[in-house]
């Protein structure tokens, strides 16, 4: 019976557009893009914010601020205004 009803759960859940996997690599990702802002690698922080935003297709403007600023850190201007660009057509 207890099956039956997390199966249930999953299924509701995915016709939802709520995949669980998405949301753990998502958050992950985003983690992963923090940790490396912190810590001043802003090539990964770069790489896990384009994983985030343009491969999961995840939207959050924060981090696609986030991304923009990666960018200007390591002097690609030409990325960065574009998604300057970007993030304030989201808002």
């Amino acid at each position: 019976m207890m099956l039956r009803f997390l199966l249930l759960l999953i299924v509701i859940n995915l016709k939802a557009g709520l995949d669980p996997l998405k949301t753990r690599h998502a958050n992950q990702a985003k983690q992963r893009a923090e940790n490396a802002v912190a810590s001043n690698d802003f090539k990964t922080a770069i790489q896990a914010y384009i994983y985030l935003l343009d491969t999961l297709k995840i939207k959050d403007d924060k981090a696609l601020l986030n991304l923009a600023h990666a960018y200007m850190k390591r002097a690609d201007y030409n990325n960065a205004i574009s998604r300057y660009t970007e993030a304030s057509k989201a808002i």
